[in-house]
């Protein structure tokens, strides 16, 4: 007669990452090298600078691309990268920003270049699930540009930047809160 053995659950490896974490060792993450304050900051000043280069200079170029657009969910994407190249190399030189920030800036940008291209007409959404689509579509393009960005950096770890890249491919970020909806009274 067999032993009866009470129902335990199954080990999990200690390496298996948990549903939704980004896959990346603790002993990786620039998050622990930075202070997450300074992060922040440096965060919202890459989101300040993106605007103002956004809706200042760059504006009249930006709404030629979009008046003309024949994908405006790529046209969006490089209009975003357009923004957040210059903000990332000026981070770089300044000892970098976490990955988890610089989604948080991607997104942040990403959503504001939508915001311009409704608020001026060159896009009309048929509905709010559209938007969002387009948005995570955007981001997720954005976010593949950027680690194409990464990988070409000798600094950088090639397993962060590929464990950044599967993460954002993998939706991980697809719900993530926005830098705005973090701050205190946020949204």
């Amino acid at each position: 007669m067999a032993e009866m053995i009470p129902d335990m659950p199954p080990e999990m490896p200690a390496e298996a990452p948990m549903e939704g974490m980004i896959n990346q060792p603790a002993d990786q993450s620039m998050a622990l090298q930075m202070d997450d304050e300074k992060a922040g900051e440096m965060a919202m000043k890459m989101v300040a600078s993106s605007k103002n280069e956004m809706y200042g200079e760059s504006f009249d170029s930006f709404m030629q691309v979009l008046q003309r657009s024949d994908n405006l969910v790529e046209d969006l994407a490089m209009i975003s990268l357009n923004v957040l190249s210059p903000e990332m190399e000026a981070a770089s030189t300044q000892g970098g920003i976490p990955f988890d920030y610089i989604m948080d800036v991607s997104a942040e940008v990403v959503s504001e270049a939508y915001d311009m291209a409704v608020q001026t007409g060159t896009y009309q959404p048929s509905n709010e699930l559209e938007i969002e689509r387009n948005q995570n579509i955007t981001l997720t393009m954005v976010a593949g540009e950027l680690g194409k960005m990464f990988s070409g950096n000798p600094a950088l770890d090639e397993n962060r930047v590929s464990n950044f890249v599967d993460s954002v491919m993998d939706g991980n970020y697809d719900n993530a809160p926005t830098l705005r909806e973090m701050q205190p009274g946020g949204m």
